[in-house]
């Protein structure tokens, strides 16, 4: 008889831990009112948000020109060979050097509108400098909106 007295309590005991080591349950949360709004604020907008968002475009569209600018000083980079191919070509039949500065107007699409090569120092002569404007004309951008680009290029004495 305290055999079974004992296994009872076991298993009482045991079942009294396990449902004590149970998750807890959870508990259904219990809905709070919104607090009140006063009637002022709702009827107008507030002027310092307005002008808190005109002043996010503001520096969203300054930090999307310098992405702009740097995509295409990378393009430039990458495509200058193209110039330096023609130079190798033009400077044999004629002896130059220097540096040019070319400037790039890009329109919003990424084709160039316009171009313009000057001389900086040096000579050229203006065959190879209608080929570097030729040459050009092909050059595409991915840019957001229109962008004047200038830029200087050393042709060295060959």
């Amino acid at each position: 008889m305290r055999t079974a007295l004992y296994a009872i309590m076991f298993v009482v005991i045991t079942i009294a831990l396990l449902s004590s080591c149970a998750a807890p349950r959870q508990s259904n949360p219990v809905a709070q009112p919104a607090p009140a709004t006063p009637a002022a604020q709702t009827d107008k907008p507030s002027t310092a948000a307005i002008e808190k968002t005109f002043d996010e475009l503001a520096e969203i569209k300054v930090d999307r020109r310098k992405v702009d600018e740097e995509h295409v000083k990378n393009v430039i980079t990458m495509r200058q060979n193209q110039l330096h191919n023609l130079y190798s070509v033009a400077s044999v039949k004629s002896p130059m050097q220097g540096t040019l500065e070319i400037t790039l107007y890009i329109n919003g699409n990424g084709t160039l509108d316009n171009s313009s090569v000057k001389v900086n120092s040096g000579e050229f002569n203006q065959e190879f400098l209608t080929a570097v404007q030729n040459e050009m004309v092909n050059w595409r951008f991915l840019v957001r909106e229109p962008l004047t680009f200038a830029f200087l290029i050393k042709f060295p004495k060959a």
